[in-house]
């Protein structure tokens, strides 16, 4: 919850003061999920790699079938080291966090009348 507070209270500040105007983000949001899209598949195919290299726990195995596999994942709770849970970073950080940024973005950019 402080970290919500935290990203939309810096995120509105440096709006307010004229440091960085969100609209930007809108007017390029296309090409935003486009560099998102293949993060998202180089991510992927390093989770994918992962899972039949280095396996974190128990909770992983293959169901034997590469799509299965690769847009199910291998393992249930990927993580890098003993404390960095891979999951919880990506859908709590970037998933969660990103909803409110584009909704205080729309809102910007709708409060600008462009």
């Amino acid at each position: 919850m402080l970290a919500y507070f935290v990203t939309m209270t810096t995120y509105i500040t440096i709006w307010w003061f004229g440091l960085f105007n969100p609209a930007i983000v809108y007017d390029h949001l296309g090409e935003i999920f486009s560099a998102l899209i293949i993060g998202s598949f180089i991510f992927c195919t390093f989770l994918y790699i992962k899972g039949h290299v280095a396996l974190s726990s128990t909770d992983s195995g293959s169901y034997g079938n590469v799509v299965i596999d690769f847009y199910g994942g291998m393992e249930f709770y990927p993580r890098i080291g003993k404390n960095f849970d891979i999951k919880v970073f990506t859908n709590c950080w970037f998933g969660m966090m990103s909803w409110a940024v584009l909704a205080a973005t729309y809102s910007i950019k709708q409060y600008e009348g462009n």
